[in-house]
């Protein structure tokens, strides 16, 4: 729901497995339908996860850290400002709550 996607994927890969992506199909996504946190915080920190786990939290600091700065100079600043603070907390803490 907020990289399991990404989780799987890479599990199947590792096994020999291939990934296929079906363009004619869709999903209808009700922002935050299924959550009563932040979509936007869970989200970044499933993600954080994943690469803590699987490359280890060296790479987890480098990525957060160039999202960041990525984020903080985004023209959206409203969304750019909530993605920036998620991730500098992650930096520096590895908690988005």
């Amino acid at each position: 729901m907020y990289a399991e996607d990404l989780m799987w994927c890479y599990r199947i890969r590792k096994m020999g497995y291939l990934i296929y992506y079906n363009a004619e199909t869709s999903v209808i996504h009700h922002l935050g339908g299924s959550s009563s946190q932040s979509v936007l915080t869970l989200k970044h920190k499933n993600e954080y996860d994943f690469i803590v786990n699987y490359y280890g939290w060296f790479y987890a600091k480098i990525l957060v850290l160039l999202r960041s700065i990525l984020y903080a100079t985004s023209s959206d600043r409203e969304y750019a400002s909530q993605v920036s603070k998620i991730y500098f907390k992650l930096f520096f803490t590895g908690k988005t709550i």
